[in-house]
């Protein structure tokens, strides 16, 4: 449903009308058409009385939004039910204010290269670290379909990968604190997209730790 009033109005009154002139192509009972017929109605009547700067009070806004939202529950489970329903035509659907399924649209999987973990700089206090894509190299972006990287460490020989972070631009700065001095520590990646779906780790990358400030990383505690 349009996010302004005036729109989502208009397209309740399309959608009620189209159930109601025409139950059977939509696949809806007389029922479910008056319901829908009903919420559009309390709906407008709502809306009219804050269209006038003078009646827009908060007890009318407050009114309007109920209704809004009632006409919006109203037509939900319709609406999803009619966009699914094979046996209605897509223009049929598009004239009630129905968006088709797009059947051309495929799924987007989890992220299929993996990172690359290259040193830019060893500061005072741990590394600043580059993260780019094995597939692209020489280009400062992620893989497809992955929105950030995550970021492993471990410290020590032998010890047990902790999360770091996971992050969206491709420079890192991780930092240490002194008690870490002297230490190596192995860090490896893995992008992440939108569902939360991962792809492949990283080669590992193992660096010395030169702390010599006294700033916490959650890496290190």
């Amino acid at each position: 449903m349009p996010r302004k009033d005036v729109e989502a109005l208009n397209w309740v009154r399309y959608f009620s009308n189209g159930l109601t002139d025409r139950p059977a192509m939509y696949r809806v009972t007389a029922d479910e058409a008056a319901a829908v017929a009903a919420a559009y109605l309390l709906f407008a009547d709502a809306y009219a009385q804050v269209v006038p700067l003078e009646m827009r009070t908060a007890s009318a806004v407050s009114a309007k939004d109920a209704a809004r939202a009632r006409a919006e529950s109203a037509c939900r489970p319709l609406y999803a039910r009619i966009k699914s329903d094979p046996t209605v035509a897509d223009s049929d659907k598009i004239l009630i204010g129905v968006r088709p399924i797009n059947s051309a649209r495929t799924r987007i999987g989890p992220p299929a290269s993996m990172p690359l973990i290259s040193l830019v700089m060893v500061t005072l206090d741990g590394h600043m670290l580059l993260v780019r894509d094995a597939e692209t190299p020489s280009r400062m972006r992620k893989a497809d379909g992955a929105v950030q990287v995550q970021l492993f460490g471990a410290i020590g020989d032998g010890a047990t990968s902790q999360y770091i972070g996971s992050y969206s631009r491709p420079r890192i700065t991780i930092r240490y604190p002194q008690t870490a001095n002297g230490q190596s520590v192995t860090y490896c990646a893995r992008w992440i997209n939108r569902r939360g779906e991962v792809g492949p780790w990283s080669r590992p990358l193992i660096l010395p730790i030169v702390a010599v400030a006294t700033r916490v990383t959650n890496l290190a505690a």
